[in-house]
């Protein structure tokens, strides 16, 4: 693994970063996910003008540069600190993010804002500075006011959208429960806490005895709807709102949520598209599911019992070689295969190969140990803030090849 991660960081950097943000193609929604995208595929020596530029792709490059730079490596802390500067400059005067897929135009997703506060909040706690802050807190302001939330028996469920009181779907409350907690965290107060256990409510009320949750709610058509790799992001959600909380009521679901999990890891290492679906495979649904069963026995070890434990080791060592089996020589990973059957997907997308990064990051136990974090200290004591047009004329020269070779699997 030492030789995957440095390698698609090169790629991201140096492919797909326009003055401190990750822009590119995305499969999108809609129209494209069904269709147009694997036309794309098939011509991609087409400069097809499909760009975007989305908060949840900066949050988790944020949060892997963070990572390295815990590592010890200089360049991926002024990574970070300078996509920040992009996530605040695309925000709106009233605290929103606007969704950049024209098929949901002018939308504003719940998932959107929490990613970049995600990023902020992350920026914050690692150098102190206030300026991190402020937009997370009009953000804050829109998402309780605008998007809001939906009553479930003696629960909340978050909304989707803003504007919208549509479908209720757990995993955005998952997200939710995990960033009141990091805003919490940061503000030193605990303004949040009556919110967050009413959302638990909400999904003590919908996990099934098998630790699946449905994707959506009272739609059977939509019970199963790319089932494993939502419930590793659910996984690794809660474990981060664990570590910060330590409340007992997450422990059962992240429990039922590894139980469900290892059902859907083959013996080839793959992951199941969903229940049912045994030929559609996706790159990055298989990197979430490897890191959130790893990340659960290493911060949950009392709770993962010997038979959970042998079981994913074994699922964490088959993905885990599969993956490292398809990344390419210029070090992206293309995105699926066997869709319809008969298809595949072979572009690459910076979305989900910045969350594909974190996830291995995660995975890698090395990186895991490292995550003490720099100090706020030894930051604030390095060279005055340069101003963002500067930063962001640097970020595109700035490599980590040099440190990578320090790190040990």
């Amino acid at each position: 693994m030492n030789e995957v991660i440095p390698r698609l960081h090169q790629y991201l950097q140096e492919n797909h970063n326009q003055t401190g943000a990750l822009v590119g193609s995305d499969p999108g929604v809609r129209f494209n996910y069904r269709l147009w995208r694997f036309l794309k595929s098939a011509t991609r020596w087409y400069p097809w003008r499909d760009g975007r530029c989305f908060m949840q792709t900066q949050g988790y490059w944020v949060l892997a540069n963070w990572r390295l730079a815990a590592a010890g490596h200089e360049a991926a802390a002024e990574i970070a600190t300078v996509c920040c500067e992009r996530i605040m400059s695309a925000q709106r005067a009233d605290g929103a993010w606007v969704f950049p897929d024209p098929e949901w135009r002018d939308r504003v997703t719940t998932v959107e804002g929490l990613w970049a506060s995600f990023a902020l909040l992350e920026t914050f706690r690692q150098t102190g500075e206030s300026r991190w802050l402020e937009p997370v807190l009009r953000w804050d302001r829109f998402f309780k006011e605008q998007i809001g939330f939906q009553t479930y028996r003696d629960g909340l469920a978050v909304n989707y959208f803003a504007g919208r009181d549509d479908a209720l779907v757990p995993n955005n409350s998952f997200s939710a429960i995990r960033y009141l907690a990091r805003l919490d965290q940061a503000t030193g107060r605990a303004e949040n806490r009556a919110t967050i256990d009413r959302l638990f409510n909400f999904l003590e009320l919908t996990q099934q005895s098998s630790g699946e949750f449905p994707y959506e709610l009272n739609n059977p058509r939509m019970q199963h709807f790319q089932c494993f790799q939502y419930h590793g992001f659910l996984l690794l959600d809660m474990l981060d709102y664990f570590e910060v909380s330590g409340d007992p009521r997450a422990v059962p679901i992240m429990q039922g949520l590894a139980r469900f999990l290892v059902t859907g890891v083959t013996a080839t290492g793959d992951v199941l598209y969903q229940c049912g679906v045994p030929h559609r495979h996706v790159n990055y649904h298989a990197a979430v599911t490897m890191a959130a069963l790893q990340q659960f026995c290493l911060q949950c070890p009392a709770n993962c019992d010997a038979d959970l434990s042998q079981q994913i080791a074994g699922c964490v060592q088959r993905i885990e070689r599969q993956l490292i089996g398809r990344q390419r020589a210029d070090g992206s990973l293309p995105h699926s295969r066997g869709d319809y059957r008969v298809l595949s997907d072979q572009r690459a997308y910076p979305r989900y190969l910045a969350m594909m990064l974190l996830h291995f990051l995660l995975t890698r136990p090395a990186a895991a140990r490292a995550a003490s974090y720099t100090s706020r200290e030894s930051l604030q004591s390095e060279q005055p803030a340069q101003t963002a047009t500067e930063a962001e004329r640097r970020v595109s020269t700035l490599s980590l090849t040099p440190h990578f070779a320090a790190m040990k699997s």
